[in-house]
């Protein structure tokens, strides 16, 4: 008797899974690999847009006014917000490099600031003031935000402007930033004028006295005195 000829490959024999059911081990490895990927880049994003990882923002940024101060020169390098005091606090200080990084250019540095906007006439004297030297509200389209500062920082409703969280009654705080050339503008601006009050009466007559000579009244004298109060 001549024997029989094997079954098919995909024939069920006995208990279990038809051979052609069962998974293949690469397959399953290959599958599960992919699958994890957009489960990794979920975690990534906040309110809907990436973020970028805190080691590599922690490489931008930084407050101007910061930087200024704890210069090498102070002998105190701020190199990142575990060179500076607790954040934990109601109002956490935007000083420390990468923190909040322009999304767009990360490399551009800028000067922050918060305003309580409860629409007292002093917040509408302080809007007026920010915007003339160039402040602009901080957006989460526009920034990116530190993980430290995601529970703290909370996107408006319909602006996107990062406010602090638990904003008061009637009113939100929000983070404004000051680009490097307005920042550049009003310290100098500052700095004459400071220039200008500390000069000794002295020499207020001595620049009176040339501009005098200068327009041709050598004879006059200068006698005024000044008060440096």
């Amino acid at each position: 008797m001549s024997a029989l000829p094997a079954p098919p490959a995909t024939e069920h024999r006995g208990p279990g899974r038809p051979r052609k059911e069962q998974p293949v081990a690469t397959e399953t490895t290959s599958d599960a690999s992919v699958q994890s990927e957009p489960a990794a880049d979920t975690r990534q994003l906040w309110y809907g847009l990436p973020c970028m990882p805190d080691d590599e923002m922690e490489q931008y940024g930084g407050d101007l006014s910061a930087l200024d101060s704890w210069s090498k020169k102070s002998g105190r390098p701020f190199a990142s917000w575990r060179d500076a005091p607790p954040i934990s606090r109601a109002m956490p200080d935007l000083a420390a490099k990468g923190l909040l990084v322009n999304r767009h250019a990360p490399e551009q540095l800028f000067h922050y600031a918060y305003l309580t906007e409860d629409g007292s006439p002093n917040f509408q004297q302080a809007m007026l003031t920010m915007r003339l030297r160039g402040y602009k509200p901080t957006t989460v389209a526009d920034w990116y935000v530190h993980s430290l500062l995601r529970d703290i920082l909370v996107p408006e409703d319909g602006t996107g402007r990062l406010t602090l969280g638990g904003a008061m009654k009637g009113g939100s705080t929000v983070v404004y930033a000051q680009d490097e050339a307005s920042y550049r503008r009003i310290k100098n601006l500052e700095r004459a004028q400071s220039n200008e009050i500390q000069k000794t009466t002295a020499q207020r007559q001595a620049e009176m006295q040339e501009g005098i000579n200068r327009d041709g009244l050598a004879g006059i004298t200068v006698t005024q005195t000044f008060d440096d109060e």
